[in-house]
């Protein structure tokens, strides 16, 4: 199985989303977003993560740029009904992180705006996928974590008593932050309970 890729750029197909990449002597068709194929140049290096999709008739490979990207691909391919394509189609319309976000969030009318989605499957997405994401945090939302966390000591009290960055975000918003942080504490467990 192929996991990585890195070799030179040669040719792309910016309505199917596939590019021609080169190593070796060997060349690889990947199935990529589009916004990948937007951004670069015939024969620059470059370097995807892959993701080997066998079917008995074919054997095709998706490219990313990120493993986080990947990981994602590989989780989204897992809900019934969403197939690899489907899964590419919607990663170069929106970005993962955003996708995470709002399946973190239960917020299945945004998921119905993901191409090929509709009302059943963005609630399949939520109900299956929900979970897994519990844990899991975004670059965004580690960035806004240690942003908060360098301005606020209200974060690493709510952190260690076991709550996540994106509640911790809304309700810091929402507290008086000249306050003594006791009070800021107690307005926000108020919030959160």
């Amino acid at each position: 199985m192929i996991s990585l890729l890195k070799g030179k750029f040669e040719a792309a197909s910016c309505s199917e989303s596939i590019v021609l990449m080169s190593e070796g002597g060997v060349g690889y068709e990947v199935f990529v977003s589009k916004r990948f194929v937007e951004d670069q140049i015939t024969g620059s290096q470059v370097s995807l993560w892959i993701h080997t999709h066998v079917k008995e008739d074919s054997l095709s490979l998706y490219g990313f740029e990120s493993k986080d990207e990947r990981d994602f691909f590989r989780i989204l391919i897992s809900v019934n009904g969403i197939g690899p394509k489907s899964a590419a189609n919607i990663l170069s319309t929106f970005d993962w992180e955003l996708i995470v976000s709002w399946i973190k969030k239960g917020d299945s009318k945004s998921l119905t705006t993901l191409p090929k989605v509709g009302k059943k499957t963005a609630e399949m997405l939520v109900i299956n996928l929900k979970d897994k994401f519990e844990k899991f945090e975004t670059n965004q939302e580690a960035q806004m974590v240690a942003d908060l966390d360098n301005s606020s000591p209200l974060f690493s009290v709510l952190r260690n008593l076991g709550f996540q960055s994106d509640e911790i975000s809304e309700v810091s918003t929402k507290v008086d932050q000249t306050k003594p942080i006791e009070e800021q504490v107690r307005e926000s467990l108020a919030m959160l309970r």
